[in-house]
C-alpha cells in the first residue's frame, strides 16, 4: 500500500505543474495509460510473489486495535512521493530552462520517472531489511516487469510513430544515464531516510501500545532514542538498533543505560 500511495504522488504532482505554473504539459492521459500498465502489474503480481523476510516470526504481533493505515505510514508513503515528485519535476524545468526542445524534455522527465518508480518498487520490496538484503530473495516476476517496461520505453522512443504518438523527442545515451542516476538516487536517499524513519516510528508505536508510565517523550539523538520521564526524573536511553526488529517496552531493565 506504501508504494501505491507513493507512486501517485507525482503522477498527480506532474499533471498539475503545468496548471499552477503554466508550463508545457507534462503527461497526457496516453503517458499516465503506460505508467498505469506498470504500475498494476507491481502491485497484483510483484508484490504478491515476494517471500518472506527472515526475520518475520521474530517481530512482534501486530496490535488488533491498531488501524490499518497510521499517521506514520502515510507520512512515510508521501514522503517518498514528494521525493520523486521533486526530482522529476526539477528535472524537467531545469531541461527547459536550457532550451532543450519540449518533446525531449518530456522523454527526459518520463524516463526519470519510469526509472524513479522502479526505486520505488525496489524500496517497498522490504520493510524491515536494507535494500542489498531484498536483493538475495528471488523474485522472477519482478524482473520480468523491469524488462518488459525497458523494452516497451525502448520502442516507444525508438519507433518513429511510436514516439510522435507520445509526444516525445530522441533519447541520447546521457539522457539514459540521467534517468537512471535519478533511480538509482531515489533508492538511495530512501534506503537512507528509512534507516532514521522506522525505528523511530516502530518506537513510538511500541509505547503507545504498552507505554510505562514513567515515559512520556521519546527523542532521537542519533545513534541512540532517549525516552523521557517526567521532571527530576532520569531518563532511558536505547541504541536505535532494540527498536529495528520491534521494541519489547518490558526488556526496559535489560537494555537501557540511565542517562541525565
Amino acid at each position: 500500500m506504501a508504494y501505491i500511495l507513493a507512486v501517485h504522488v507525482p503522477i498527480a504532482g506532474l499533471a498539475l505543474l503545468p496548471l499552477l505554473f503554466g508550463l508545457p504539459l507534462v503527461f497526457s492521459p496516453l503517458h499516465i495509460a503506460f505508467l498505469e500498465m506498470v504500475i498494476d502489474p507491481v502491485c497484483s503480481i510483484v508484490f504478491e510473489a515476494e517471500g518472506e523476510e527472515e526475520d518475520t516470526m521474530r517481530r512482534p504481533p501486530r496490535d488488533s486495535a491498531a488501524p490499518l493505515v497510521t499517521a506514520g505510514f502515510t507520512v512515510w508513503s508521501l514522503l517518498q512521493g514528494a521525493l520523486v515528485l521533486v526530482l522529476v519535476a526539477g528535472l524537467f524545468v531545469a531541461a527547459l530552462r536550457q532550451e532543450l526542445p519540449e518533446p525531449d524534455a518530456r522523454s527526459l522527465a518520463f524516463a526519470t520517472l519510469v526509472a524513479a518508480n522502479l526505486g520505488l518498487v525496489l524500496i517497498n520490496r522490504s520493510h524491515g531489511t536494507s535494500v542489498l538484503a531484498a536483493f538475495s530473495r528471488s523474485n522472477p516476476a519482478l524482473w520480468s516487469v523491469v524488462v518488459a517496461t525497458a523494452a516497451i520505453l525502448a520502442a516507444v522512443v525508438l519507433i518513429l510513430l511510436a514516439r510522435d504518438l507520445f509526444h516525445f523527442g530522441p533519447l541520447h545515451g546521457h539522457d539514459i544515464a540521467v534517468a537512471l542516476g535519478c533511480g538509482t538516487a531515489v533508492l538511495l536517499l530512501l534506503e537512507a531516510a528509512r534507516k532514521v524513519f522506522h525505528p523511530v516510528r516502530r518506537a513510538w508505536q511500541s509505547l503507545q501500545n504498552g507505554r510505562p508510565p514513567a515515559i512520556n517523550c521519546l527523542t532521537l539523538t542519533a545513534p541512540n532514542i532517549v525516552l523521557s520521564g517526567p521532571r527530576n526524573q532520569q531518563n532511558l536511553e536505547f541504541p536505535i538498533r532494540e527498536f529495528e526488529r520491534g521494541f519489547d517496552p518490558r526488556r526496559f531493565s535489560g537494555t537501557a543505560k540511565f542517562v541525565p
